[in-house]
């Protein structure tokens, strides 16, 4: 489910999804009621005064409705689009699509309002799946944003990402033979190639 974003005024104004709260609230008890694992889609980093407080609002929607995976991607505008010329109106994208970074899967091409939230935003985004499976991480992960970024925060990121789409979000679970079959098929994948 693309929630995009936890405010409702960035989600259904800025972004028009058109979805309430409670909309969400019912689909996520349907899906529950029918044991159908779920998956929610974030925007971080949007161009949108107070960006952090707003992804912050996200993170706690996520942790309400707990999906069984939490992905968040930091907003990239885009040449001719509403949100990217809406990103250059307002002061938050230099207009310059050509010097968007090679890595902006994992840092923002945004400007805020300081370096200091543009910073606590790609950490957040970095320990966003994370923490959204685990709350009781919340209150350290506020604190954990305000550290310098690190490779540690991406390897986070990467690793949980990757348990959680090939583990729990699997609609085969993986057992011992299944491994062992997996790894047999890859060595000798490997070994021919």
């Amino acid at each position: 489910m693309a929630i995009e974003a936890g405010n409702e005024e960035v989600r259904n104004g800025l972004l028009k999804r058109n979805i309430s709260e409670k909309q969400i609230a019912n689909a996520y008890n349907l899906l529950k009621r029918t044991k159908i694992k779920i998956g929610y889609y974030n925007i971080l980093g949007l161009p949108v005064k107070d960006a952090l407080k707003k992804d912050i609002e996200t993170l706690k929607m996520n942790i309400k409705y707990k999906p069984t995976m939490a992905w968040s991607s930091l907003f990239t505008p885009y040449p001719k689009t509403e949100l990217g010329e809406y990103a250059i109106k307002h002061g938050y994208f230099h207009g310059d699509f050509e010097k968007i970074p090679a890595n902006n899967k994992i840092s923002s091409s945004l400007e805020f309002d300081s370096k200091e939230e543009k910073h606590q935003i790609e950490n957040l985004h970095k320990l966003f799946g994370i923490t959204v499976n685990f709350p009781f991480l919340l209150p350290i992960t506020k604190l954990l944003i305000k550290l310098p970024q690190n490779r540690i925060f991406t390897y986070i990121m990467f690793g949980w990402y990757g348990w959680v789409r090939e583990v729990e979000m699997a609609t085969l679970k993986l057992t011992p033979s299944k491994l062992l079959k997996f790894a047999k098929v890859a060595f000798k994948y490997t070994r021919e190639n």
